[in-house]
């Protein structure tokens, strides 16, 4: 466990690929420059 570190997990394909934990990311990134709580990413 890391302070202030959240884990993301999409799902998986059936061909074992991971799904949809860019948009996850992207959608965080979008909320914390909305939101100002960041400078920089």
């Amino acid at each position: 466990m890391l302070p202030r570190v959240e884990l993301r997990l999409g799902r998986t394909s059936p061909q074992g690929e991971q799904k949809g934990v860019d948009l996850r990311i992207g959608l965080d990134l979008a909320a914390h420059g909305r939101n100002r709580s960041v400078d920089v990413i």
